[in-house]
């Protein structure tokens, strides 16, 4: 090792050794300021802590109740939801089988583009999940 790499080294060793006794006074400070902590604080916190867990028993059964009426509701709620969705799809393919029939019978280019742009509108309208229920339905009408 030359004189440059000699002097890195013992640089790094003296920066990590300043580093250490910096964590070491910072443990000690901690501690002091810990054990300074009167008792009334400590039975203050302690007081707390009893406290948060008895309003945590003490729900009333009222509470219990609407948790559960709220719980009943979201499950209600995703069920009307998927409905919905089963819906929206059978209306969509209406829709799609409409403006098909349209375009095909009137072998009008035009209209065929317009019927493609309806469609992606369309498909835009309801989610993705219907969009592909709606497409599956109609790849099964044309085997």
């Amino acid at each position: 090792m030359d004189g440059d790499e000699n002097s890195a080294v013992q640089g790094d060793i003296e920066f990590h050794q300043v580093v250490k006794d910096q964590l070491n006074a910072i443990k000690i400070d901690i501690t002091r300021l810990e054990n300074e902590l009167s008792e009334h604080d400590k039975r203050a916190v302690g007081t707390e802590q009893t406290s948060c867990r008895y309003m945590i028993n003490e729900l009333s059964v009222h509470d219990k109740r609407a948790v559960g009426i709220w719980r009943a509701d979201i499950q209600t709620d995703v069920q009307f939801t998927r409905k919905e969705q089963a819906d929206s799809a059978t209306d969509l393919h209406d829709l799609l089988s409409k403006i098909t029939e349209r375009s095909l019978s009137s072998r009008n280019p035009p209209l065929m583009l317009a019927m493609a742009e309806e469609t992606a509108r369309l498909i835009l309208v309801f989610n993705h999940r219907t969009a592909l229920t709606v497409y599956w339905i109609m790849a099964m009408e044309n085997l």
